[in-house]
């Protein structure tokens, strides 16, 4: 989509100079240098904000479809167009946190093709497309998926639903055999798991403090890559 690839543009400008002394990474960096880190689906932004916080020194960039979702965020109404405008903001205080209104899988492609290397690939939509017949839908189901697994040294997902994080996990591995020369390759499994929510404050994203609320479990998956 048009608005993506302007979206993308927009977000290359801007770590081009958060990036300005090391260049924007594209291969593994040390753990004491910024880094880029990606959350994926990201809804309102809480999660990316958040984000932000945990990793000062690294450039956090939420993305999601919905300009309403990610106005919310901004405590106004959207002002552009739902269906045909790019929406690239920071948050106040937070210049290391980029909230950006794109299509996923062609902005993962977009990645792809620029050779940006992200350390962390987060992705906390909890429950996406339950019912049998969007199947295809699911990140692990769709066509994109190999791209999918090639951003992110690690990769991490959260759902409620455990029977979700078991298929990722299959077709990860399926996959990475398959597409071995773009995804993981080689990759470590670590859960699903659950994990703990000290408090609302502590949930990553909105359905996290639903969960919280109502008593509900949620688990964690991390995939991480040890070759490349």
């Amino acid at each position: 989509a048009a608005h993506t690839r302007v979206a993308f543009a927009e977000v290359e400008t801007y770590a081009k100079k958060f990036f300005s002394r090391s260049g924007i990474p594209s291969q593994e960096v040390l753990s004491s240098e910024p880094g880029l880190i990606l959350d994926s689906g990201c809804g309102t932004g809480r999660s990316t904000r958040m984000l932000g916080e945990r990793y000062p020194n690294d450039l956090v960039i939420g993305v999601d479809r919905s300009l309403t979702r990610l106005s919310k965020n901004m405590g106004r109404s959207p002002t552009g167009n739902e269906e045909n405008d790019s929406f690239v903001r920071t948050l106040d205080g937070q210049p290391n946190v980029l909230l950006v209104r794109a299509e996923l899988s062609s902005f993962w492609r977009l990645i792809v093709d620029a050779g940006w290397t992200f350390r962390r690939h987060f992705l906390l939509y909890p429950n996406p497309y339950p019912k049998p017949r969007r199947l295809k839908s699911r990140f692990y189901a769709h066509p994109v998926f190999p791209t999918l697994l090639s951003i992110g040294d690690e990769i991490i997902v959260r759902s409620n639903w455990l029977g979700y994080l078991d298929e990722f996990t299959k077709s990860a591995g399926y996959v990475s055999n398959y597409y071995s020369d773009v995804c993981l390759c080689n990759f470590e499994s670590i859960g699903p798991a659950p994990i703990l929510i000290k408090d609302e404050g502590s949930a990553l994203t909105n359905f996290e403090r639903k969960y919280y609320e109502c008593g509900e479990s949620v688990y964690e998956l991390r995939l991480i890559r040890t070759s490349r």
